[in-house]
């Protein structure tokens, strides 16, 4: 009687193992192309975590000059972190020589004026619409090259970019060059000093509509050849980008975790002190 009531239940048994669904793969870095218009040839890498909220924020992470968006994916934690709370990260990849960002061009520093700010936008408006992310928590990151990437960014697109961080970076508009050459030894140096409002009027050239939001961003602790100046003043009008050496107390809460240094020192860049 055993036996026939332990043939009755391995058949049952073996149904139930095959019919059980498998386990969801993890998540991982994905390539996109053709996300719009794109200038300057750079790459767009995204990560959308399985638990992706049905509105999720998006984070840009932007990568060191000699990086790339795989590498900084590996050597930092915002997937990590992603994958706890639900939100997309852009990882673009820069395709020059050096793989530095343009930070320095006439065009760079302008709203809509091509190069590398007018690729990143186009990486996240295809997010939002191909993932239905909120265009209400769009935030930026990034390290040295990513770091002045970020401040360009917020300058440019105030209207895109509700806050960021940027780590070993420099002012918006103090990598400025002319020449094509986009390196500005005067600013690597840490000579150019400019006062508040004239750090600040560089912010407010490329967007003159001083309706836009205000927007908040930490600089991160900087080495001696990336002075983070901007902390001076760059407030748009009444409000607009602003900078300054520890974060915005109006950008803790619900957003903190997306500008949380931390997650940036497994690429050995120091946080705030």
């Amino acid at each position: 009687m055993a036996a026939a009531l332990l043939g009755g239940v391995l058949p049952l048994l073996a149904s139930l193992f095959l019919l059980a669904p498998s386990p969801a793969a993890a998540a991982s870095l994905t390539e996109v192309t053709g996300f719009g218009n794109n200038p300057s040839n750079l790459r767009m890498y995204e990560y959308v975590p399985n638990n992706v909220a049905a509105r999720p924020a998006v984070l840009v992470a932007v990568h060191y000059c000699t990086g790339s968006g795989p590498a900084f994916y590996s050597g930092t934690e915002f997937a990590s972190l992603a994958d706890r709370y639900g939100f997309i990260v852009i990882y673009p990849s820069a395709t020059r020589s050096g793989a530095c960002f343009d930070v320095s061009s006439p065009q760079a520093l302008r709203h809509d004026g091509g190069s590398d700010p007018v690729g990143i936008v186009s990486m996240v408006r295809y997010a939002q619409q191909r993932h239905n992310a909120d265009p209400n928590r769009v935030y930026v990151t990034g390290a040295s090259s990513g770091a002045m990437m970020t401040n360009v960014l917020l300058g440019d697109y105030p209207d895109v970019f509700k806050a960021g961080a940027a780590f070993s970076g420099v002012p918006f508009g103090c990598f400025a060059t002319t020449d094509g050459s986009g390196w500005n030894t005067a600013c690597a140096n840490g000579t150019i000093t400019k006062t508040p409002q004239a750090w600040g009027d560089l912010v407010r050239g490329p967007t003159p509509d001083t309706r836009a939001p205000g927007r908040g961003c930490s600089c991160g602790t900087a080495p001696r050849t990336a002075p983070c100046a901007i902390r001076t003043s760059a407030r748009r009008s009444s409000s607009g980008p602003m900078c300054s050496g520890e974060p915005d107390p109006g950008l803790h809460g619900p957003s903190a975790v997306l500008l949380d240094p931390y997650p940036l020192r497994r690429h050995g860049q120091p946080g705030p002190r």
